[in-house]
């Protein structure tokens, strides 16, 4: 867990995930990959979540409020969802926030990661450029496109409340736009949205159109992922013509497993300086 020592104080959405983490059960954050895998402490927190909000009526078992991860491709791990439990969290709590900042938590970690690469960066699908507001306080050059760039103050038709930097207007193919650029994307999908393998992805598309040399990704790579934060093309192009040169563990949305890494093409297209 990130220490209130180990926020900067321009990151509040990393401030505001770790009073989450203090504050919330234990057991929501958690996923398990059978129900015989929940602990007597994991049965008694789920007990005492639902006893308060008066829906465990008739003394349903722990397991009764597990569910399963959907997804094509999803691992089908178990979380606790209780009634309507998981909902409410996405929608008055994690969602707001997404929506206000990122769908992903950068660190200090992370940031001071892609810095160290002495390179400027090129984000697609920057939705409100928080990650490229944090990259620029330290220093690094950015440039950030989106399909639909939210206002300083209004929200975007991609569901974003407001842009915290310039965010220009570009699609997939501004990925052609600066070979000298790394390229980064930031959960270019969200979860139910991302195409398992197809074609027509805008993330493979970005990547097919990039002529550089460094990618970073923020999300979860595993084929198996349970949130579908990238589409299975581009996870196999990246593997074939990439090399992973760094991961970065990130502060953590319940049921995620983010993280950050930097990847290097094998024969390079462009020279990236």
């Amino acid at each position: 867990m990130y220490s209130a020592g180990d926020t900067p104080d321009n990151n509040p959405l990393l401030t505001a995930l770790i009073f989450l983490k203090e504050k919330l059960p234990r057991v929501l954050w958690k996923r398990w990959d059978a129900v015989d895998d929940l602990t007597e402490h994991d049965r008694g927190e789920i007990a005492f979540i639902e006893a308060a909000r008066n829906t465990n009526k008739g003394g349903r078992p722990a397991s009764a409020y597990l569910a399963q991860v959907c997804g094509p491709t999803a691992a089908r791990t178990f979380y606790v969802a209780g009634a309507n439990l998981h909902a409410d969290y996405l929608q008055h709590i994690q969602c707001p926030l997404q929506s206000t900042f990122s769908s992903a938590v950068p660190s200090p970690a992370a940031i001071d990661a892609i810095k160290a690469l002495n390179t400027p960066v090129m984000e697609i699908g920057a939705g409100s450029g928080y990650w490229g507001l944090m990259l620029k306080a330290n220093g690094v050059e950015c440039v950030l496109y989106d399909k639909q760039p939210a206002a300083r103050d209004t929200m975007s038709s991609s569901g974003y409340y407001r842009a915290w930097t310039e965010v220009a207007k570009g699609t997939h193919e501004k990925a052609a736009a600066h070979p000298t650029h790394a390229l980064m994307l930031v959960w270019p999908f969200f979860h139910e949205d991302a195409l398992p393998d197809s074609k027509d992805a805008w993330d493979l598309k970005a990547l097919n159109a990039y002529e550089g040399s460094t990618v970073i990704h923020v999300g979860e790579l595993a084929e198996q992922a349970d949130n579908q934060t990238t589409s299975t093309s581009f996870k196999r192009r990246l593997a074939e013509e990439f090399t992973l040169a760094q991961t970065v563990d990130l502060p953590n949305w319940p049921y995620s497993y983010d993280n950050l890494t930097i990847w290097t093409r094998r024969e390079s297209k462009g020279t990236v300086v």
